[in-house]
């Protein structure tokens, strides 16, 4: 009635008005409106104006007509909404809410949507639906391109606030991928999946989702100015996102060459350091700009030996280094044998063979329990790992580390080796790693001098290690008697023998280069002339004198030494042996479990530490020399060594409480749970067989975002071992999957990671890059995959469809294979594989 009505009033109006302009218009044509002076106007005035009139009343009454038609259009859109959307799957539901859009397949109750689902309101003003509807459309053909960075931003902003309750709805997406993808490699297992493999395709993994086109516009002829702006911002960001046709890859020009490790061959930064005493030069210094340059291929590459040949031997061109052979190879180091490097499995302390070494320790204090109480250690100063690479046998898993130093890469070496190792030094900075983590952590010959500064770097150990737990220390000052090593261990001036220097001056048994002032020669030749030799006896004699009053000047700076630092430690040595058969000694100390000790000392030095400290902080946070207190709730962590293995790889550590929100949504042990029990069905359905991967030639693995070591978990009985990597900006839940007998560190991905280029197998990221883009470069992050992947080597991703597109271009443009890619309900699966390929354009100097 309404509608009529308007109608009505509106078809009077235009009537009215028509006949008014008729009528003027006839009026003036026959002279009837003349100028007051009583003169006519000229013929061609009055045919002008004529016209004019004519033309104006033509458009007004046009003008008005559309109006009423248009809206009486809107009108009967607004009516017929209802049948539409039921019948029609092309249909949109025009509302009231201008920022609100529902796709034609989209579900509202999955994905990672988060937005309200509006209702319909039959009786709101026409123009606001009218204007809805467009934004609307505009937001769906955004969607269509699925590259806009912002709008991908307004729809994270949503994720980002209620990430923990989204996530949860990612499960029951993975069953169905997984059972599309078991699906699809059980119907086409052989040839089928194989066909396009070779352009580079997809598997035709059943229907994908589908997302409308929508071209049509609610505007009649005419845009908006903000519609405009914004489509044409859209439209530059998706060009210079992904698109293979706009990247130009080039090697990288530094130094390193095909050693190249971003954050530790900065050379740029490491110049302009004002003390370099502490390590501070083996520590990270990444770049400002993080490079999207292509590390070189050594010449000769080949794909590595497979596990467990791999521990014995690799390929010398894969890793064409000789100086630790020379330097160690009569310590069974590592040796040079034709096309191979081989690794005899011996080490400075060990040079008989690392497992006799490992059961050396356990027989020395049987409380350790290899592979059952002691499950992860940390081994500081690990040379070519080969205590880590042995301890596999004894069902321990070993956190190898050591610096990138005159050791030439030794940290290489062991990863060739199938082994577990990151460069790292222990310098001004806390290792990347939470508090009481950490078994038991070995240091052999490492170099590492504890007993300076107050201590603080055996204060960091003690940081890492977990209540109860044991140090293993096996170098000089435990078994051996010579000056420098006594004092290290007793730090005790009135028992050592001044005299000892001049001893060694006479016998020719020159004192270490830090030990002797730069000045005197060991040796010095003089001429045999009666008058100068009285000068020459004198000026050596105040020679030996300053020497040892140097020497002793240093040793006092040293104290406390190790015996007493570990006493104010409350560390308690429970063993201090030898071994014959190596000729070398060791001492294991215990961590204390609680604080009774510290509260009994005479002395608060070191000193507890502040209650503000947070001991689980460990990115780029400074080293301090103070001791932590321990947790006193039996419901804490820490208080309870954890299950013996294997049970504690399933077993939910007794910390976590169900009054605690986990990452999914759930109470934090349920969650944890359902977290263990996704990722096997994961790897059942879709890794083990549905992928096509040979699981015989993957041995380095890692989890680019673990949350609970699930992925990890799954993987037990392969032959593989994997690197949890909890990023810095995500929920801090590493020390759940040191719990379990898992390890990893923190990383921050707008960063290299501290490995060298070519040492992981499978990289695996579940819903990590779409996090990312928002504030670091997708380009770079995988440049970063590309240089620490093998040739060969596999990329997982998880995520959402529109960052597996962007991914899939650049891997496209790296000449990689595509084995998978599959998307459904705006959540996609991709499994890549790198190739050999390496431009052949070199990018102009660095300056790294």
């Amino acid at each position: 009635m309404v509608s009529s009505s308007l109608h009505c009033e509106n078809s009077f109006t235009i009537d009215a008005i028509g006949r008014s302009y008729f009528v003027t218009a006839i009026n003036m044509a026959s002279g009837k409106y003349s100028r007051s002076d009583s003169r006519t106007s000229s013929s061609f005035c009055s045919a002008t104006t004529i016209t004019v009139l004519i033309a104006v009343c033509l458009v007004g009454v046009w003008m008005i007509a559309s109006s009423t038609k248009s809206r009486e259009e809107v009108l009967s859109l607004d009516t017929e909404s209802d049948t539409s959307d039921e019948t029609s799957p092309a249909s949109f539901k025009y509302t009231s809410s201008a920022r609100t859009e529902h796709s034609v397949n989209e579900d509202p109750t999955k994905g990672y949507n988060n937005e309200n689902n509006p209702n319909s309101s039959d009786g709101s003003d026409g123009e606001d639906n009218k204007d809805s509807g467009t934004t609307e459309e505009n937001k769906d053909a955004e969607k269509v391109d699925g590259t806009s960075d912002e709008t991908g931003g307004q729809e994270n902003d949503g994720v980002e606030n209620n990430d923990e309750s989204n996530e949860n709805k990612i499960g029951s997406q993975t069953n169905e991928i997984e059972e599309e993808v078991d699906q699809s490699s059980k119907e086409g297992n052989e040839e089928n999946q194989l066909k396009d493999k070779g352009e580079n395709e997809i598997f035709p993994l059943g229907t994908q989702s589908e997302l409308l086109n929508e071209t049509n516009s609610e505007n009649g002829a005419w845009s908006t100015q903000a519609v405009e702006s914004k489509n044409e911002k859209d439209v530059q960001a998706s060009s210079s996102k992904g698109q293979n046709v706009e990247l130009s890859w080039k090697l990288c020009d530094v130094k390193a060459g095909t050693d190249y490790i971003p954050c530790l061959d900065n050379e740029a930064a490491i110049g302009k350091l004002r003390s370099t005493k502490h390590y501070e030069h083996r520590e990270r210094h990444c770049p400002d700009n993080a490079p999207t340059c292509l590390v070189p291929l050594p010449d000769g590459y080949k794909p590595p030996i497979k596990w467990p040949m791999s521990r014995e031997k690799i390929w010398y061109n894969n890793v064409p280094r000789t100086k630790l052979a020379t330097v160690k190879g009569h310590q069974n180091w590592v040796k040079v044998s034709g096309e191979y490097l081989t690794f005899p499995g011996g080490g400075t302390q060990f040079k008989h063979g690392a497992l006799h070494y490992i059961d050396f320790i356990q027989e020395s204090w049987p409380d350790i329990a290899w592979g059952k109480r002691t499950r992860v250690i940390l081994d500081v100063g690990c040379g070519v790992a080969s205590f880590g690479g042995y301890n596999f046998d004894r069902d321990v898993l070993t956190m190898s580390l050591a610096p990138k130093d005159e050791h030439e890469a030794q940290v290489q070496f062991a990863l060739e080796r199938g082994i577990p190792a990151i460069s790292a030094v222990m310098g001004t900075q806390r290792l990347p790693f939470p508090s009481k983590v950490f078994d038991v952590v070995h240091c052999a010959r490492c170099r590492v001098p504890w007993h300076i500064e107050g201590g603080k770097l055996l204060l960091e150990l003690n940081r890492l290690l977990r209540p109860g737990g044991y140090f293993v220390w096996s170098a000089t000052p435990v078994y051996q008697n010579l000056p420098e090593d006594v004092e290290i261990w007793k730090g005790n001036l009135e028992q050592h023998d001044p005299s000892a220097e001049t001893a060694l001056l006479e016998h020719g048994k020159p004192l270490k280069a830090d030990q002797r002032p730069p000045s005197l020669e060991m040796n010095p030749k003089v001429p045999d002339w009666p008058e100068t030799q009285f000068v020459t006896k004198c000026a050596l004699a105040i020679g030996l004198k300053l020497l040892t009053i140097v020497i002793h000047l240093r040793y006092v700076n040293q104290i406390p030494a190790m015996s007493s630092l570990t006493k104010s430690m409350c560390w308690q040595m429970v063993t201090r042996r030898n071994d014959t058969v190596n000729q070398v000694g060791l001492a294991i100390f215990r961590k204390p479990s609680d604080n009774k000790c510290y509260e009994k000392r005479a002395k608060d030095n070191p000193p507890i530490c502040q209650e503000t400290d947070n001991p689980d902080a460990a990115w780029y946070v400074p080293l301090q020399a103070c001791i932590h207190k321990l947790p006193v709730n039996p419901s804490s962590r820490g208080t309870t060594w954890p299950e013996h293995w294997p049970q504690r790889l399933e077993k939910t550590p007794y910390w976590l409480d169900s009054s605690q929100l986990g990452v999914y949504g759930k109470p934090a042990p349920e969650d944890y749970e359902t977290d263990y029990d996704r990722w096997k069905h994961v790897v059942t359905k879709s890794y083990s067989n549905g992928m096509g991967i040979d699981w015989s030639t993957i041995r380095n693995v890692m989890d680019m975002r673990s949350v609970y070591g699930g992925f990890a978990a799954a993987l037990r009985d392969m032959n593989v071992w994997v690197m949890n990597v909890v990023p810095i900006d995500l929920p801090d839940t590493l020390p759940i999957i040191y719990e379990r007998g898992l390890f990893g560190m923190y990383h921050d991905w707008c960063e290299s990671f501290s490995t060298y280029p070519r040492t992981y197998d499978l990289l695996h990221a579940d819903h990590l890059f779409s996090k990312l883009k928002k504030r670091c470069s997708l380009l770079s992050i995988i440049t970063e995959v590309d240089r620490i992947l093998r040739p060969k080597g596999k990329l997982i991703v998880r995520d959402k469809a529109d960052t597996i597109d962007q991914i899939g271009s650049m891997v496209k443009s790296l000449k990689w294979d595509i084995i998978l890619s599959y998307s459904k309900d705006k959540e996609g699966l991709l499994c890549v594989q790198k190739s050999l390929w390496r431009p052949k354009e070199v990018e102009t100097s660095m300056s790294l």
